[in-house]
């Protein structure tokens, strides 16, 4: 049998065509699960940058400089202060520029991006070792534009 077909147990055949149609819809499927949340930082979260919860319920940008400020998601859009917007905690995101989130206008395939310690709301491909930082794996690159949102759980170094 070739390798582009698949077959199911009771014997359907399924091609690498009806494959990438179905992951195409569970990816829109887990951006439509994306929140929505209100920015009451005082400055405008950029589509990219890492986002934690705050006490009050509204949003501010993840650092990678202690537990309580661990991303708890990466912003879908561009949220202007006292604004809501949407961000997600897995799924995937494209953006034509990464400048505001790594620094770069684009990221490196199959590279692995942590939230960093060194500023609020950025991403970097390698994991910070310093302490008193946290290590918290945000995502993958899938492209030099397309970024695999997998926020993990925060842990101290």
């Amino acid at each position: 049998m070739p390798t582009s077909f698949h077959e199911y147990e009771d014997g359907d055949l399924i091609t690498s065509a009806d494959l990438n149609a179905a992951r195409g819809a569970i990816n829109a499927l887990e951006l439509r699960d994306a929140s929505t949340a209100t920015n009451d930082s005082g400055a405008t979260i950029q589509a990219g940058q890492a986002v934690r919860l705050h006490s009050d319920g509204t949003l501010r940008l993840a650092q990678a400089n202690s537990l309580s400020n661990g991303a708890i998601a990466i912003a879908l859009v561009q949220i202007a202060d006292e604004e809501s917007g949407e961000v997600a905690g897995s799924g995937v995101l494209t953006l034509v520029d990464w400048t505001d989130v790594i620094g770069d206008t684009e990221l490196t395939p199959a590279a692995r991006y942590y939230l960093t310690p060194s500023a609020l709301g950025m991403l970097q491909s390698s994991p910070p070792t310093a302490n008193p930082d946290i290590l918290q794996f945000c995502g993958v690159a899938l492209s030099g534009t397309t970024l695999l949102i997998d926020i993990e759980s925060p842990i101290g170094l």
